[in-house]
């Protein structure tokens, strides 16, 4: 038997571009001691260094009868240094992410990303897992998906699901996000995109926001929920001074909000009291611009009653809802679509082909762009068994086509990108959430 006694020290200066706060590294030299071992037998899998590294196992020739080459060894050492760096020493954001199943996370469009954050898997009732699908590139979705991982950037952020979170401030690179943690106590966060970085605020109120849309120029937030059986409200928050909600409007529940082009709100659903599904052939509309509320009657094939579904608003104008249940499972006619450019509103059912047998009903989801809803997570059927999965897939909808919709597997990003239009979130119905408590405005109408 060939027999090395080798030990290998190396210093390696971390580029900038590795040096985050993920790594806790300083402007220095970081040492890795390689190994020490004795011993090696020609055969990896059966050596130590086989043991050492499970994850690469390599069968190189003998050139010595008894043993290895030294320079064999040493590129055993070179080559476990490159698999060390690529898969361990990255940051987290740069490593490859392995989707898993969940329900009820949220989900915000901004620069060519979609980001995810907390939802139910089957392990955890709540987590604060935190990706985005990085859409400026094209994908399929059989393929690795370009997701970057930003978890470590959210471990103060307490474990959840059934948020509520939409892009606003300013310049709209904030996402404020609000979710619910106890019985007496709610959560509110903000994260500065380009800062990358989580701000937390305690909130007092019993208030369960069930959506939150910011307006056009970033300025303020309109929440909508419930804080009695029969007592429902919408707040105006500042984004730049946040306050506490002092009273509100006794009206119906309301479903998940879209922002129109022209300022109004549209709430996609109503419910009766006692009644959990939302109904369509009525449409709550607030107007931002003169603080007006409108009851509209709507015309056309109305979706039949639901909950859990979600809403996008397409460039011309079009809200589609996707999924939903009733009180017997998955609605039948999964989707539907609102044209939004006519007066009354008007329903209509698209064409659209057979859905995936993993395609999600309930608990996902829905982010539109460009021509593309994007479809994340949520609760499926199996097609053998029937029986309710959680999801860890992500499925997409080409709507470029007004009356003809396809499930498609290949992503293509627009040549020139915009930002989602409407709310920039997809609102999950049954969160519940709330507002910060501060001393800035709030407007209640």
């Amino acid at each position: 038997m060939f027999k090395l006694n080798f030990t290998a020290r190396l210093s390696i200066e971390i580029p900038d571009r590795f040096r985050t706060k993920n790594l806790k590294l300083k402007r220095s030299f970081l040492t890795l001691f390689l190994f020490d071992f004795i011993g090696i037998s020609s055969d990896l899998e059966t050596g130590i260094l086989g043991k050492l590294v499970p994850m690469w196992k390599t069968k190189i020739p003998n050139t010595v009868e008894d043993g290895m080459d030294p320079i064999h060894v040493l590129w055993i050492g070179w080559k476990w240094i490159s698999d060390f760096w690529v898969d361990w020493m990255k940051p987290e954001e740069l490593r490859p992410y392995t989707l898993v199943g969940r329900v009820s996370h949220t989900a915000s469009y901004m620069d060519n990303k979609i980001y995810f954050l907390g939802g139910m898997t089957k392990k955890y009732s709540g987590t604060n897992d935190f990706f985005y699908l990085d859409v400026s590139i094209p994908f399929n979705l059989d393929s690795t998906l370009p997701i970057v991982d930003l978890s470590n950037d959210a471990r103060q952020i307490y474990p959840h699901s059934n948020g509520i979170s939409t892009i606003c401030g300013p310049n709209k690179y904030t996402i404020f996000l609000i979710f619910r943690i106890s019985e007496e106590g709610f959560s509110y966060y903000n994260f500065i995109i380009n800062d990358q970085e989580w701000i937390p605020s305690t909130l007092e109120t019993n208030v369960r926001w069930s959506s939150a849309v910011c307006n056009k120029n970033g300025s303020y937030i309109y929440v909508y929920g419930r804080y009695d059986v029969n007592k429902h409200m919408m707040a105006i928050i500042d984004t730049t001074s946040w306050g506490s909600v002092s009273s509100g409007l006794n009206i119906t529940y309301l479903a998940p909000a879209i922002l129109l082009p022209d300022g109004r709100i549209a709430y996609i659903g109503k419910s009766n009291i006692g009644d959990i599904s939302f109904n369509f052939r009525n449409i709550y509309i607030y107007n931002t611009n003169d603080g007006t509320w409108r009851n509209m009657s709507t015309s056309g094939i109305e979706p039949s009653p639901r909950y859990f579904h979600t809403t996008v608003l397409t460039q011309d104008g079009l809200i589609i809802i996707y999924g939903g249940v009733n009180n017997i499972g998955p609605v039948p006619d999964q989707i539907s679509v609102l044209d939004t450019k006519v007066d009354p509103f008007t329903w209509s059912i698209p064409n659209i082909d057979y859905a995936p047998s993993s395609a999600p009903f309930s608990g996902h989801t829905a982010t539109l762009v460009g021509n593309y809803m994007i479809i994340a997570f949520g609760y499926y059927r199996t097609a053998t068994t029937k029986s309710t999965v959680l999801s860890d897939q992500i499925h997409m909808i080409d709507v470029r086509e007004k009356n003809n919709y396809k499930w498609v597997k290949n992503f293509t990003p627009l040549a020139y990108p915009t930002k989602s239009p409407g709310a920039a979130h997809a609102a999950i119905i049954g969160g519940t959430t709330s507002v910060p408590k501060g001393s800035g405005q709030t407007r209640v109408v």
